[in-house]
Formats: C-alpha cells, structure tokens, sequence
C-alpha cells in the first residue's frame, strides 16, 4: 500500500572511531581558521588601551592608538614625539601592568609606530 521506505533509526556514529561532536568541529575550525586568535588579540587590544587610559589619563593616552596583537608583539602608533619618549621609558611598567591584568604573560615586546611626526 505504501511506497515509502520504512522507518528505520539512525545509527549511533558517535561510538565509531573518529566522531567528533559539532561543538568539538567548531573550536578546532575556529583555532585552524585563526577566528580564535583574532578575538584574543582583540581583547587584548582592548585591555591595553584600557591601561594606558589608566596610567596615563585620557588625554595623554589620546596620543596613542593600538594597532595590532600578533605573537607577543603588541604595535602601537604614536601620535607625538613627547608620548614616544615618555612611553619608551614606561614600557616595562605598562607591560606589566596589561600582563597582569590579563593574568598572563601574554605582551613580550611593543612595537611603536611614529606617525604624523
């Protein structure tokens, strides 16, 4: 009477050698496709600028811009000649202080990027 095909229940795959479950699939494309490494140095980026706006005031900290997070590096352009000078002697201080608010030891180095001077 009925032409369908009969019913049947989907095997179980999550046994077979192999499975990996979907949340499992989008973290490991996540990391390969480096979306993950992107939003960490987004944060970070984040967290940096929020110190300096702390250590330095808004207006001090207005000349100078996060650029970029990459493998330890943290790029930073600078707007004036008197920011330069007083961040190059505040670097440790200020990568301290990003590092242990991020509770690790993530910003190695700075980078400055001279701009408009």
């Amino acid at each position: 009477m009925n032409n369908l095909p009969d019913r049947r229940k989907l095997p179980d795959r999550s046994k077979k050698k192999g499975f990996m479950p979907l949340s499992g699939m989008l973290s490991t494309r996540m990391d390969r496709h480096s979306i993950g490494r992107q939003l960490e140095a987004r944060q970070i980026l984040e967290v940096a600028q929020r110190i300096l706006v702390a250590l330095w005031g808004e207006d001090r900290a207005g000349h100078c811009e996060m650029a970029s997070f990459s493998e330890g590096i943290l790029s930073i352009r600078i707007l004036s000649a008197p920011a330069l000078q007083t961040f190059k002697n505040d670097q440790m201080r200020y990568i301290n202080a990003v590092n242990r608010e991020l509770g690790e030891r993530r910003i190695l180095q700075i980078q400055f990027r001279k701009v408009g001077f």
